[in-house]
């Protein structure tokens, strides 16, 4: 790997006579401020994660066992509120070009104030997506039109 080195005092410079010096880093630098490191390579630049152009999901029961399965897979806990709280989070996320989100739920069956089985629109629209939330997680997709109509508790979904 062959590469310059710039630094707040300027490029690094080895000389013939085998003087470092500095130049000002406004020059590029020359052949004798290019070192050469046999065996080393740079690594790619990462690149950020691209969003979906869509939804990644379908807005359905088979989907939600889809991910329940995914997860389980994965050793990701599902009992109990959080556990059930981990399926609803990915397919609010999975489904968040749709307008999915997640309900704000501060009091009872509740994970990190969240509902753990519940999805919703901005209109209020819900969805109960799992049945026995905690227990056996039951997958489902039962539509609720206007569950939460007027109490604003439509929160945008979380990055699993």
């Amino acid at each position: 790997m062959k590469t310059a080195i710039g630094t707040a005092h300027g490029w690094i410079s080895v000389q013939p006579d085998g003087r470092v010096e500095f130049r000002p880093l406004s020059s590029q630098p020359g052949p004798w401020e290019i070192f050469d490191f046999p065996g080393f390579s740079q690594a790619p630049s990462p690149q950020p994660p691209q969003p979906p152009s869509g939804d990644v999901g379908q807005p359905t029961a088979a989907y939600v066992a889809e991910v329940k399965a995914r997860l389980e897979a994965a050793g990701v806990p599902l009992s109990g509120p959080c556990g059930a709280f981990n399926i609803t989070k990915q397919v609010a996320w999975d489904l968040r070009a749709s307008g999915y989100g997640l309900v704000a739920k501060p009091s009872g069956n509740n994970c990190e104030g969240y509902s753990v089985d519940y999805l919703c629109l901005q209109n209020g629209d819900g969805v109960d997506i799992l049945s026995d939330a905690g227990g056996t997680n039951g997958p489902q997709w039962a539509e609720k039109p206007g569950e939460f109509a007027g109490q604003n508790r439509w929160r945008e979904p979380i990055r699993p």
